[in-house]
């Protein structure tokens, strides 16, 4: 919880509440790439609401809202803690919409997504393609669930595939040109 406090987030008793605000100037450049900080705050809410709250709170209002891994640990968190693929799915798209912003954690430096925008291969921003990759990683293994599912999840599947797909293709094909 001290971790947390020095992150602007307080603890009541039904869990999380407070504003997320970081107080270093790049956030990107004191993550690692596994967010092991961020889970490990996210791990000691015993309350699953009070810790999907706070993953809300790290992708939409913190400074990390367009760190491409607190997107997925996000959507993943709820796929498979809270059971909700449906919602994972969601989130995924969600993050999908502001693709253009999005950097990663595993990159030396926020301006990978500004610098390839601006020589024109924004295709390959490195937030983009963790994104992409996982989204389309989670629909696939979704896909092998259940066959009463099948229908949907195949839809699910197509929706992510005719957006993070085609951006991955797209990424390839122009790495492959050069």
């Amino acid at each position: 919880e001290e971790a947390l406090a020095r992150l602007g987030v307080s603890f009541g008793e039904d869990g999380v509440c407070g504003d997320v605000v970081l107080s270093w100037p790049d956030p990107v450049l004191w993550l690692d790439p596994e967010l092991t900080l961020l889970r490990q705050s996210v791990r000691c809410l015993t309350n699953l609401d009070a810790r999907k709250r706070l993953w809300d709170k790290f992708a939409e209002s913190s400074r990390l809202k367009n760190v491409a891994e607190v997107h997925v640990a996000r959507a993943l968190f709820l796929a498979d803690a809270l059971g909700n693929d449906d919602a994972a799915a969601a989130a995924f798209k969600k993050a999908f919409a502001k693709i253009d912003t999005l950097v990663s954690a595993s990159s030396s430096s926020k301006s990978g997504a500004a610098s390839a925008t601006a020589n024109g291969s924004s295709l390959e921003a490195p937030g983009a393609m963790v994104l992409c990759r996982a989204w389309m990683a989670f629909e696939r293994s979704r896909g092998a669930g259940a066959e009463a599912d099948a229908e949907k999840n195949s839809r699910s599947f197509l929706e992510a595939d005719a957006r993070a797909g085609v951006w991955l293709r797209a990424a390839e094909a122009a790495r492959a040109a050069r």
